[in-house]
């Protein structure tokens, strides 16, 4: 959504394009602005997604003062997202995988959820906050028509991602035409804000994904071979995580 406040902002910083982005979040935070507008200008001045301006406010040093409140920041971004999917009916499903030689790595990729409104929500992983990250889109792939020499370089020396349709394959065959019941994360216990698990309740089914150094990795099974809680409601999430169910978020003490 645009925001005329910051979009006014971004446009008197549009001269530090060329600039270390550093230096822009810095003077953001002198001039008093709030991390959510921080973040908006960062990415508009820059061309960068929402997952890219956050991280580099949350680990730029004239921020670092802030970080007892990120836990709480991350999870406002990420709420409105998993929010926002609660009701909507999967069209299409798909995962990234890296390919290297004609051998697929299955184990373990991205995960493309593509629903009837046309929307869509990308899981996939943060290497350098070892944190799962969501966010609204479709996967881009980076080896598209522009390529650098040294994008060619690391692809022949180490494979690239490439996007597969997995909707007619098991277990996600089983998700599409299903309406997402609810949504649960669990951070991890440092206060980093790390989110370890993001679980979706599709249909029938409990999508699990769960970041692993080498990448995310998902598993979908039935609720029915799964073990029911005394009020025949899924699984609840662990300690310190959040519950997203259409009708806004509370915050969950597993037993």
């Amino acid at each position: 959504m645009v925001n005329p406040k910051y979009e006014k902002l971004a446009a008197e910083f549009a001269y530090m394009r060329d600039r270390p982005v550093g230096e822009l979040a810095r003077c953001l935070r002198e001039r008093g602005v709030s991390p959510i507008g921080a973040i908006y200008v960062i990415t508009r001045v820059f061309d960068l997604s929402l997952s890219e301006g956050k991280h580099i406010l949350m680990c730029s040093p004239s921020w670092l003062d802030q970080e007892p409140g990120w836990q709480a920041f991350h999870d406002s971004l990420e709420m409105h997202l998993l929010d926002a999917i609660v009701g909507r009916d999967v069209e299409q499903v798909g995962r990234v995988h890296n390919t290297f030689r004609g051998n697929v790595m299955r184990s373990n990729g991205d995960l493309e959820i593509r629903f009837t409104d046309g929307s869509a929500m990308l899981v996939s992983t943060d290497e350098v906050l070892s944190s799962l990250k969501a966010s609204g889109g479709r996967w881009v792939d980076p080896y598209g028509a522009e390529k650098s020499e040294d994008m060619v370089e690391f692809a022949a020396e180490y494979g690239r991602p490439k996007y597969f349709d997995m909707s007619a394959e098991e277990p996600y065959a089983g998700l599409i035409g299903q309406s997402v019941r609810t949504c649960a994360t669990n951070s991890d216990r440092s206060g980093r804000g790390a989110v370890e698990t993001l679980k979706m309740w599709i249909g029938g089914i409990r999508v699990t994904c769960r970041y692993h150094i080498d990448g995310l990795v998902v598993e979908a099974k039935p609720l029915s071979s799964l073990k029911r809680s005394t009020s025949n409601q899924p699984a609840m999430p662990e300690s310190r995580g959040r519950w997203f169910s259409g009708g806004g978020v509370r915050p969950h003490e597993g037993t």
